[in-house]
């Protein structure tokens, strides 16, 4: 009888430690999620706030995997927010540059939509390095337009206005899009840079550092603005040098970029032109600044230093060469270079600095 009660408390003691270790979410629990239930768990509980350690989820719907479906979302809380970010679709792992705690859920749609009975919660522990280097901060503003929206010109007059109260803040790069009708600015990039920003709901849309999570539907800007910068901080920077040969009209852009992290990063290259005088289908005749010219990179960025995170303090050069359009006003016409890093494993790139100058 005493090996029998033994035996029974041990069960006891088994089964009870089963299930208290079954909520802390790790991959590694017991992963019997009842039929219709949505469940998440993660492969760890803590990382690096280093731009490069990611935490993996396992998203679990009754006995199937779902982690990487095209209907899964991950749900994004930092600290005390109430506040959760989508993340984008089909993105199961989480890396930042930003120390704090972040808790995560999932949805997934599937004849309906599910949400996920429990939350993970991730600690990312302040990343600690050498010497760091200090980086004035300058944002990308990228706004979708077209010369057939009536909202467009009230929304670029906004940003205007947001300029000149912060000159050297921020970058802007102003997309052309068809819109009931053609638009003679708009450019073979412009789909794919949709795309890059998760798509959008409608025109005009603005976005700070191609983050989804930012986006302006004609709405305050500025407010917008001030909201990114609460969390914005700047950890790399950019050397940005060109060349311009008059004769054949071809241009050199020739970049390094230097982090504090040892972060995966990607490189985009803008060519806008300012004071293009095209009518407004919609209204009087307007001059239209920042528009995209050119795109020396993917919609997504370029790889820089491969696939591999950049060595802290050590600075990883590209170039790109284009030749200019004949029609294009070179002496109006500016150089935006933008770095960007990955917080869901390569399936989107947030800019975390700019740079700009002009061709001439």
């Amino acid at each position: 009888m005493i090996r029998m009660r033994n035996f029974l408390t041990y069960l006891f003691v088994c089964m009870s430690a089963f299930f208290i270790s079954s909520c802390s979410g790790k991959v590694d629990d017991g992963m019997n999620v009842p039929e219709g239930v949505l469940r998440i768990f993660a492969d760890k509980t803590e990382i690096l706030a280093d731009g490069n350690e990611t935490v993996t989820f396992k998203v679990m719907f009754g006995s199937r995997d779902v982690s990487n479906e095209k209907t899964m979302q991950l749900v994004r809380r930092y600290g005390d927010s109430d506040d959760g970010k989508l993340m984008t679709y089909g993105a199961n792992s989480y890396s930042t540059s930003t120390p704090g705690t972040y808790t995560f859920s999932a949805e997934y749609y599937y004849g309906g939509k599910h949400v996920s009975d429990n939350s993970v919660k991730v600690q990312a522990k302040e990343f600690f390095t050498g010497e760091e280097q200090d980086f004035e901060g300058r944002l990308l503003c990228m706004s979708f337009t077209s010369t057939t929206c009536n909202s467009c010109p009230g929304a670029a007059a906004n940003i205007k206005d947001l300029l000149r109260k912060h000159p050297d803040a921020f970058s802007v790069v102003s997309v052309h899009r068809y819109l009931s009708a053609p638009d003679p600015m708009e450019t073979e990039h412009t789909d794919d840079l949709i795309a890059a920003v998760g798509g959008f709901k409608g025109l005009p849309a603005i976005y700070f550092n191609m983050d989804k999570d930012t986006e302006v539907l004609n709405g305050d800007v500025e407010t917008a603005y001030n909201e990114y910068l609460t969390s914005y901080e700047p950890f790399c920077g950019i050397d940005l040098q060109t060349e311009y040969d008059s004769q054949t009209r071809q241009l050199t852009v020739d970049l390094g970029v230097t982090s504090n992290l040892p972060a995966v990063f990607r490189y985009y290259v803008f060519l806008v032109e300012d004071g293009i005088d095209e009518h407004e289908q919609c209204g009087e005749p307007y001059v239209h600044d920042n528009v995209l010219r050119d795109l020396l990179t993917s919609a997504y960025g370029d790889k820089i230093n491969g696939d591999l995170p950049l060595s802290t303090g050590v600075e990883v050069r590209a170039s790109k060469t284009a030749v200019l359009d004949p029609s294009w006003d070179v002496e109006n016409m500016r150089v935006i270079a933008a770095a960007a890093t990955s917080m869901d494993n390569g399936r989107s790139f947030v800019v975390n600095n700019v740079q700009e100058c002009s061709i001439l």
